[in-house]
């Protein structure tokens, strides 16, 4: 597997915040506060403190992106969003976790952010390059192309400042996609421009990302994430609560019960004969249950649909949990023998030992191959129902467990 262009391991963001009885002082009230703390310090005491509040913005974030990804970013106002690209854009640090990023990245979080209003267009332009570190002749070889991206030729030499809320849009997206950047962070920025110019930003994005580099969109337009993202995260309250196809988490986040993944506009490998339609989940009677209990039934349906025919070919699944760390993995030729079909439509069934699964939110991934090595299908991030204690747990016991999996042990006593 490729180095992940973004890993992010239990991140966190903590903010202080005055109560609400704070107020502005009067400077008679100023000096006199003043003139207590030095008496207080002079006595031995403590003078008395503001209090404050702490607010977690974030907290136990975990994902990994991979290069080449369009992962749209959706929550409501106030779900961490904002501050999760503050800390992927390096504007801030974070109170507890880790973020590793390899390669450059270019942040749009609000319309000319970087720009100095009083340069003019090819100036910021310049500047902008030489900030990711870009040498004069790499920003002239991508100048032009960014000139008519932005559509600004006539006043590339007027300062920004001059510059109507239209064209100033256009040319930061147009630097930021540009240039040489491995990661590009949109925020709702595109919301500014006309429909003709988003769409020309939307191809854009595609385009740097089929280039193998990633893109993070975060955006309130539904439609746009669905259509535009390979994967979805969705915040609420500061944490992740769901990673995955942006159909099922677009759901999840509009209060909707999705039944299966539609993976039908997933395609596979450029000359793929194959691919995965469709994945569902069931437990016993139920179809896509809230949650399952350790020890309860669960089993997911695949379907696949195959275009020519597949010889010695598998089927893979790999499931991990919050933290992205693989559990186990599966493949059908464990106890059957090898695929031989014909074009068409199939269904397979896996049942999976949610028994030694501990509680926890886990992901699955799939992978269809033929000739026992080439990958015909490639899904990752598919989130799977959760796992919980069962009723008969003992809670105790749960807690003093830890480990990957819960496995069951014999204890005897000579």
């Amino acid at each position: 597997m490729s180095t992940p262009a973004i890993h992010v391991q239990n991140l966190g963001k903590r903010y202080h915040l005055q109560n609400s009885d704070v107020r502005t002082w009067t400077l008679r009230e100023t000096l006199r506060n003043a003139g207590l703390s030095i008496l207080s310090r002079l006595r031995g005491t403590t003078p008395k403190q503001s209090r404050t509040q702490e607010f977690w913005a974030l907290q136990n974030v975990n994902f990994t992106i991979q290069p080449g990804e369009i992962v749209g970013l959706i929550g409501r106002n106030g779900a961490g969003k904002s501050t999760l690209l503050k800390l992927l854009s390096r504007i801030t640090d974070p109170t507890t976790g880790r973020i590793e990023i390899n390669g450059r990245v270019a942040s749009l979080l609000e319309v000319g952010t970087g720009f100095n209003g009083e340069l003019t267009g090819r100036e910021n332009i310049f500047l902008n390059g030489a900030i990711l570190g870009m040498s004069h002749a790499e920003i002239r070889s991508q100048f032009d192309q960014i000139v008519d991206f932005a559509e600004i030729g006539a006043f590339v030499d007027t300062p920004v400042k001059r510059y109507s809320s239209g064209m100033f849009v256009r040319l930061a997206f147009a630097v930021a996609a540009h240039l040489q950047n491995e990661i590009l962070i949109v925020d709702e920025v595109l919301a500014v421009g006309d429909s003709k110019f988003q769409r020309r930003c939307l191809d854009k994005m595609q385009d740097v990302a089929r280039s193998g580099h990633t893109v993070i969109l975060v955006s309130h337009q539904m439609q746009l994430v669905q259509s535009l993202a390979s994967r979805a995260l969705l915040l609420e309250d500061g944490k992740l609560i769901s990673d995955g196809e942006p159909g099922l988490v677009i759901a999840r986040y509009l209060g909707q019960k999705a039944e299966r993944y539609d993976l039908s506009r997933f395609g596979g490998e450029p000359d793929a004969i194959g691919r995965f339609t469709a994945l569902s989940f069931s437990s016993g009677e139920q179809t896509w249950p809230a949650s399952v209990a350790q020890g309860e039934p669960l089993t997911a349906h695949l379907e696949i649909e195959l275009s020519a025919p597949l010889h010695e070919g598998n089927l893979f699944i790999a499931v991990r949990n919050s933290e992205g760390i693989e559990v186990f993995s599966s493949n059908w030729s464990e106890t059957q023998p090898l695929l031989e079909l014909q074009p068409g439509t199939y269904h397979f069934n896996v049942t999976l030992p949610t028994r030694y699964l501990r509680p926890d939110a886990y992901w699955i991934s799939l992978c269809l191959i033929r000739n026992q090595a080439d990958s015909i299908s490639l899904l990752r991030g598919l989130e799977m129902p959760p796992i919980v204690p069962s009723a008969t747990s003992d809670k105790l016991i749960e807690s003093r467990r830890w480990g990957l999996v819960t496995l069951p042990c014999e204890w005897s006593q000579k």
